[in-house]
């Protein structure tokens, strides 16, 4: 389990609001965490000897007077528990490390956490693909404030279009959890919190500039006052960007720089109605307009970005045992490109009722959940298809001394292709104080997108892809310093690809269509821990994977998945001096391949990158921010022929007085 944020947690009582209890029992801390890949100045093999020093060290130095770093999760089980107490493998990111990125999205955020990857067609605006543990973007749940996001014509979330500015807090789970989620989480869960009020008025300004043009402002006020709460912001970034495609052989190769501006704002209001009830309502969007080189050549192609996310959540502590809780929710996503028509818009809305009820050592949850998608294309059978979700989910966890274990059962119905059952099963024992082992396995699902279904290249008799997914791991912790090591495999099968024609083929299209076809096995080990060094603060991951085609019938059967590296790992190191804040951190990764059949040339060499970043409190309630990225000039693809961001300089003011 990874922890970048926290405190000294007291013990948990009853509350109304999840989100609220697990955001005023952490305290955000300073980012600790990195990423590994390769390349000179640095190697991968040396970036993980570095980290796998301050894991050994973790375990060599000893524990200050402060209780371990211990915040309260949400995502793990969807009931708040301790991190130290959830089965399964997660992560946390406080605000202050939202703030300490200051730039750029949620993908690149998530690239410093363990099991994480990113590939993105040229800069901050191109399309971007997070891999977790080996699984591609379609098999990552996403919810914002418990509202699902996804695609119905690629299948996963919009990563290049969530902003960081309006995010208060971001939970990662890893592995198959579709027992309590549903259809997505194959590979595991991204959780994101906006934004809330706090006692008393807060106000938060901030600008800054950066070289390739870079522009930033933003701007927010939140507070308390009586039984209501608040929280408002806004904010922009644009910058004149770099050109996507460098090679002049290029068919879409452009020589003009490419460009991005992104705007955005949330809005999150609360209503304490009685001790013992709460109502919220958010409101979170965002916009963009991202240039990028395309054919034909020589035109100024634009991909418009539309963002919105919508919750109303009432809960209801009826009972110091029994609490309730129903939450409306509506995601929409539209994607355009300019001069190319090319049009999409996906909107998913959900309702929850989620009813926990606390007996002695076993907490139960219950769960009734309804989704609806609706995709408008222009490529879908008379422009726009439909489906609903429904799903009841049960849940146990149960605690007795050192022993914990945790059974879930889920059963989804889709109106399209039927019923589906997901189940997980979890077991962690306490060895001795402060070490701790578990494992869990559970199958998962992913519906076929309505594009790949009722598309002209879609087949209406698609089945859902399938994984199943075993872990195991062992977690120590000792005051500041902890360490887990985590191995899991997992199997998923029926994966939807486009095949071309070729010969006589069940395709409708001339062109090819979707088929269930393949077979993918994702299996490998994450380390990671962190510690202090005096007034150092060190963390760390490390990756090792195996993510391959195992499709027995298949060309490529034993070839890398596309664009997965075997290795990657994360070094972050900071400290404090005086009103100064001053940070380092190292992401790597090994080397890739672009395409399916691993061909030589379409291979993509590793890559090591260093990033600074700096915090100047140099009065009351100002700060001066500072951050370079990507230090030495490297020069790398994530993806093939898309060229990535070099050198980025930003330097910002913040001031953020509190009445």
């Amino acid at each position: 389990m990874q922890v970048l944020a926290g405190k000294p947690v007291p013990e948990l009582t009853s509350a109304l609001n999840m989100s609220d209890l697990s955001r005023r029992l952490v305290r955000p801390s300073r980012p600790v965490c990195v990423s590994v890949h390769q390349a000179p100045p640095l190697s991968p093999r040396r970036v993980a000897l570095a980290c796998a020093t301050v894991l050994i060290g973790a375990a060599t130095v000893p524990a200050r007077a402060a209780e371990a770093l211990d915040p309260v999760i949400i995502s793990a089980t969807r009931v708040p528990q301790r991190i130290s107490q959830a089965i399964a493998d997660v992560s946390v990111f406080s605000r202050e490390d939202l703030d300490r990125r200051a730039t750029g999205n949620v993908a690149d955020l998530l690239r410093s956490a363990a099991g994480f990857e990113i590939s993105r067609n040229g800069g901050p605006g191109g399309i971007t693909s997070c891999f977790v543990r080996g699984a591609e973007s379609r098999f990552v749940a996403v919810l914002i404030d418990g509202v699902r996001v996804d695609s119905q014509s690629t299948g996963g979330a919009p990563w290049e279009a969530l902003p960081l500015s309006q995010i208060d807090r971001i939970e990662v789970v890893r592995g198959g959890v579709g027992a309590i989620y549903g259809s997505d989480a194959l590979g595991g869960v991204v959780q994101i919190f906006t934004r809330k009020g706090e006692p008393g008025l807060a106000f938060d300004f901030g600008a800054g500039l950066g070289n390739n043009g870079l522009r930033k402002l933003d701007a927010r006020v939140s507070g308390r006052s009586g039984e209501f709460d608040y929280a408002l912001g806004v904010a922009g970034e644009r910058a004149g960007g770099f050109s996507a495609i460098t090679n002049p052989a290029n068919s879409s190769y452009s020589a003009d720089d490419d460009g991005y501006q992104n705007r955005g704002g949330s809005a999150r209001l609360g209503w304490q109605l009685s001790p013992t009830q709460r109502v919220e309502a958010g409101l979170t969007s965002a916009h963009s307009n991202s240039q990028y080189d395309g054919y034909p050549a020589g035109v100024d192609h634009h991909a418009f970005h539309n963002f919105s996310s919508a919750d109303l959540n009432w809960s209801a502590q009826w009972l110091p045992e029994w609490r309730s809780q129903v939450t409306l929710g509506q995601s929409v996503d539209q994607y355009k490109t300019r001069p190319s028509a090319y049009d999409t818009r996906t909107r998913i809305r959900t309702a929850t009722w989620l009813n926990t009820l606390s007996l002695g050592e076993h907490t139960v949850s219950a769960t009734l959940e309804r989704r609806e998608d609706q995709l408008d294309n222009s490529g879908v059978l008379d422009g726009r298809a439909g489906r609903a979700q429904n799903a009841l989910a049960v849940g146990d966890q149960w605690h007795h001394g050192a022993l914990a274990l945790q059974a879930h059962v889920r059963q989804d119905h889709d109106s399209e292709f039927g019923g589906h059952t997901t189940g997980l099963l979890g077991a962690a024992y306490e060895l001795a104080p402060g070490w701790r082992v578990r494992a869990s396995a559970g199958n998962s699902f992913r519906a076929p997108t309505l594009y790949q279904r009722f598309s002209e290249y879609g087949k209406a008799g698609l089945s859902a892809e399938q994984g199943f997914n075993v872990e195991a791991g062992l977690n120590w912790r000792e005051g500041v310093n902890h360490a887990g090591l985590t191995v899991y495999r997992n199997r998923v099968r029926d994966l939807i690809v486009y095949e071309s024609v070729t010969g006589t083929s069940p395709c409708a299209s001339l062109y090819g269509c979707y088929n269930n076809v393949g077979v993918a096995r994702l299996q490998g080990l994450t380390l990671e821990g962190g510690t202090e060094l005096g007034a150092v603060r060190l963390s760390g991951s490390i990756d090792a994977l195996s993510p391959r085609n195992a499709d027995a019938s298949s060309a490529n059967n034993g070839k890398l998945l596309t664009r997965r590296a075997r290795r990657h790992a994360s070094l972050k190191a900071d400290t404090d001096l005086g009103d100064w804040t001053l940070g380092a951190q190292v992401l790597a990764s090994g080397t890739r391949y672009d395409n399916a059949a691993n061909t030589a040339t379409r291979r993509l060499a590793g890559y090591t990158v260093l990033n600074l970043d700096a915090q100047w409190r140099f009065a009351r309630d100002w700060r001066l921010e500072a951050r370079v990225d990507n230090l030495f000039d490297q020069a790398y693809e994530s993806a093939q022929y898309y060229s990535v961001q070099q050198r980025q300089l930003y330097v910002g003011l913040r001031w953020s007085p509190r009445i």
